[in-house]
């Protein structure tokens, strides 16, 4: 332990750690380890903690609750990073990786782009990651450097999802009964270049049997092809098949925007290619406790929205599946639609809403105040259980 020089006490005895985690003074015997103890649990007024989350639309929903945790907690956080994909947002957290992606160990040169200097790690905290499987990419090996310590919702998982009204239950269901000449598995284009970071998905490409067995095979009577939309036009075009009651499969996620848009698309039993289950954490760097007060550490573990909740808040935030008197910017022409098709619907909470930008602060904010309480004669709010 580092030593604590008398000449320390007046500072410590000033100190006031937002979240209410120190007083304003020296505990009433003047113990010397009791000061020990306050100053432990503030962080240096300069080294306030900077929250994380992966590039795509849910991810940045959910680190807006959690940073809208603190802001009621009255906790300072330095910034929130939230527009780097996976393979350099993990890097910048851990301190460790990305040397395929970036210039050095650590991604620093983005760490000095989102302002934090040319340093790695520049992260301490991140929400959400999906484990075991699908963010074990960049987290497993580096599990030394980090602990998890919360849980935003129960389940994310990657799937086939098909029109209720088909009857398949299975992959295979699908795969051995085509329903026409062309069957088509339908996704969205989320590369580099194609207008649609808010569905980034640097998993849903690895999906083998998309190009493969069992819907492309040696012996298949009819092949199977993958098409993929501009997001600007996705929803039209799947909202125009399932008016017309067309059979068709869509590559895609859980939870998400068109997961919540589009209700009637069910995800089939992908056994044995199921990439579940992915639980969506949180995770502190081990090295950055000591910026969060121990109340702050324990609201962010306490919070927990649900995959239902970041669905329908990744709806929110495109405009979509709103309450009338809930949008302030009415809708129809941008955002969402981006001036492609099916604007229908679609009421922005923000004027920069596009499938680049959604509105994740808003539609965190929209969360917040569905879930705490509204009076007596209204159920209670989960909100306020996560400051007990």
């Amino acid at each position: 332990m580092r030593p604590v020089l008398l000449l320390g006490l007046a500072a410590v005895a000033e100190a006031t750690c937002l979240g209410g985690q120190c007083a304003s003074g020296v505990s009433d015997d003047g113990d010397s380890s009791a000061l020990l103890q306050v100053k432990g649990a503030c962080p240096p007024k300069d080294d306030a903690p900077v929250f994380g989350s992966p590039l795509s639309g849910y991810h940045n929903v959910t680190i807006w609750v959690y940073h809208q945790a603190m802001v009621e907690l009255g906790f300072k956080v330095k910034k929130v990073v939230f527009a780097y994909e996976h393979a350099i947002l993990y890097p910048m957290f851990l301190g460790k990786g990305g040397e395929d992606v970036c210039e050095a160990e650590g991604c620093p040169e983005y760490c000095a782009k989102a302002g934090l200097g040319y340093k790695s790690p520049c992260v301490d905290f991140v929400v959400d990651s999906n484990v075991p499987v699908n963010h074990a990419t960049w987290l497993k090996p580096y599990t030394d450097q980090f602990d998890v310590m919360g849980t935003a919702f129960e389940s994310q998982y990657i799937a086939l999802f098909a029109p209720d009204y088909t009857g398949w239950q299975t992959m295979y269901d699908a795969a051995n009964n085509p329903p026409n000449k062309s069957p088509k598995i339908y996704g969205w284009q989320s590369g580099s270049g194609d207008g649609c970071d808010t569905l980034y998905c640097p998993k849903c490409g690895t999906q083998g049997y998309i190009t493969g067995a069992p819907f492309v095979a040696e012996g298949n009577t009819v092949n199977w092809t993958y098409e993929a939309f501009p997001c600007t036009d996705f929803k039209h075009e799947i909202g125009s098949r399932l008016k017309n009651r067309e059979e068709f499969l869509v590559l895609m996620w859980t939870p998400q925007v068109f997961a919540e848009v589009f209700p009637q698309l069910v995800p089939l039993d992908m056994s044995p290619f199921w990439n579940k289950p992915n639980v969506g954490k949180a995770q502190v760097r081990k090295d950055s406790r000591h910026k969060f007060t121990d109340k702050a550490l324990a609201v962010l573990g306490a919070v927990f929205i649900g995959s239902q909740g970041v669905k329908q808040m990744d709806a929110w935030s495109h405009g979509f599946n709103l309450s009338q008197g809930e949008y302030p910017y009415g809708g129809g022409s941008k955002g969402g639609s981006k001036g492609g098709k099916g604007s229908e619907g679609h009421h922005p909470l923000c004027p920069s809403e596009s499938w680049d930008s959604n509105c994740a602060l808003e539609a965190a904010e929209l969360w917040i105040k569905r879930n705490k309480d509204h009076g007596k004669d209204q159920p209670p709010g989960v909100w306020p259980t996560f400051f007990w």
